[in-house]
């Protein structure tokens, strides 16, 4: 009875040593496409994804970073003319991982989000495409939209929409109808319906312990050591710096400084640019005017300003951003010199945050963007993405208990700077070489995409039955708890 409890014993020490390493079962990690993938690639094409940091930095991950997964596109369908459907899909089928220095290995991994796209993911990997006909133009300049008349049923002069109409009401002429059509047809395109996702793309995955081999779940810490980097005389400082920013009128808004880094200017334009972050052009006439055209068009601006924040009634320094092709969604953070006592490189505050969506704010009549309301997620992406570039030396983390609270811990991330290199990403975004679309597929695609709108999603009765089915489906909701599911983002705030 002894010797079979020692080797009982014996046997249960490496399942706990596993569960210690492991205390996650389930985990949200960073990941970058190593292969183009499109709603025009084939079914059966081969694609890969090379792991980064887990979402929460620092924390054990359950998959090595580095690890290579691989896959193929089990689906992939093109809008083409819109006659057979009105979105693009890509599915995602993963088969294996690739652990550096380990064996092979099968697994199983489910893709949350491709990082700041305007493209949905559902279960099983399904990646579904935008819409081209619900875009914000389709309510001034589409085909059939009137706003005048019942909603069942539009006259012919409502191909012009209010624009036109407005029109045909000063020339009430068919010719001018039909010039205005052809004008809107040449000069405001339809966005483009394809999914598109270049080398480089960054997406978000979730992984789970029980899917993958034991050779493939390598306990291993983020390699940037937490030092005591800081004195007691500096973490002091740190600690009871101003946190709070305001807009231009004075108001509160959710940012909160929770960076410092250390070192020059020059060091840290090149450790956001090595990271992959573009920098924000100022606010000016011209950069609204792209904006406003992104934002339309349903596509990216890189470089799009940001609203005027104040630290201390000043204006950031730096501003740097990053996005994919979504003018809703952005990571970003503003940056203020906290000028040096004995005249070094001054200490750089930063504020980030992440834009999830664009509302339109009834206080002051402008489209503006919500933020993530948890601010650690972002403050997590910024230091994974500067791991990855190689430009942190030291990181210290100054706990601000007085900060803590529903959307913070509190901390603020302490990073000394070293020199790296802004041309040397490992997997840099790259352009697509789609398939050309002569004008006249182009026309036939838009007419036939926004004539299925409006007899589907854009009627009034579609909306009435999505109401009635959101209210049933929170009426079922209601008193459940879901299981095994991670925290999903709150959402607050106006920027």
């Amino acid at each position: 009875m002894r010797a079979d409890a020692l080797f009982l014993f014996a046997a249960y020490i490496p399942v706990c040593l596993a569960q210690t390493t492991h205390p996650q079962t389930i985990q949200e990690i960073h990941a970058r496409l190593l292969t183009n993938v499109s709603s025009y690639s084939r079914a059966g094409q081969e694609f890969e994804v090379r792991v980064g940091g887990p979402i929460q930095f620092g924390t054990p991950t359950l998959l090595h970073p580095g690890t290579v997964l691989r896959g193929k596109v089990s689906v992939a369908h093109g809008v083409g003319l819109g006659v057979r459907r009105d979105r693009a899909v890509v599915q995602l089928e993963f088969e294996r991982c690739v652990v550096p220095g380990h064996l092979v290995a099968t697994c199983s991994i489910q893709l949350v989000a491709v990082e700041n796209s305007r493209e949905t993911v559902a279960k099983a990997n399904r990646i579904s495409g935008i819409l081209a006909a619900s875009n914000p133009n389709s309510l001034f300049q589409g085909l059939w939209f009137k706003p005048l008349g019942l909603m069942g049923s539009r006259s012919p002069a409502g191909l012009t929409g209010p624009i036109g109409a407005l029109q045909s009401r000063i020339a009430p002429h068919p010719i001018g109808a039909a010039i205005t059509v052809a004008s809107r047809l040449l000069f405001f395109t339809l966005p483009n319906p394809e999914i598109e996702m270049p080398r480089g793309t960054e997406v978000i995955l979730r992984v789970t312990a029980a899917d993958f081999g034991a050779e493939a779940l390598l306990p291993s810490f983020h390699r940037i050591p937490l030092s005591a980097l800081l004195t007691s005389d500096q973490d002091a400082t740190f600690r009871d710096l101003p946190v709070g920013i305001k807009a231009a009128n004075g108001t509160p808004v959710a940012d909160r400084i929770n960076f410092a880094f250390l070192g020059s200017r020059d060091e840290v334009e090149r450790a956001f640019l090595s990271a992959g972050w573009t920098t924000a052009d100022p606010l000016t006439r011209k950069s609204f005017r792209k904006s406003y055209e992104a934002f339309t068009a349903l596509r990216c601006y890189a470089r799009a300003p940001v609203s005027p924040l104040y630290y201390q009634q000043s204006l950031p320094d730096m501003v740097f951003q990053k996005t994919f092709n979504s003018m809703a969604k952005r990571h970003h953070i503003r940056i203020w010199a906290l000028p040096a006592k004995d005249g070094g490189d001054p200490v750089w505050l930063g504020a980030a945050t992440h834009d999830v969506a664009i509302v339109f704010d009834w206080n002051k009549l402008a489209l503006t963007h919500k933020i993530d309301g948890y601010l650690d997620r972002e403050r997590s992406k910024v230091l994974n993405d500067l791991d990855a570039s190689g430009c942190i030396e030291k990181l210290s983390m100054v706990n601000r208990p007085r900060m803590a609270g529903d959307s913070t811990d509190g901390d603020l991330a302490v990073a000394d700077l070293k020199p790296c290199d802004p041309n040397s990403s490992e997997v840099p975004v790259v352009a697509m070489q789609r398939p050309k679309c002569p004008m006249p597929a182009r026309i036939a695609r838009r007419f036939v995409l926004e004539t299925r709108h409006y007899f589907t999603r854009g009627s009034a009765y579609y909306w009435a039955y999505r109401g009635v089915r959101s209210v049933v489906t929170g009426l079922r909701g209601i008193g459940r708890i879901p299981t095994n599911a991670p925290p999903s983002p709150t959402v607050y705030g106006l920027r």
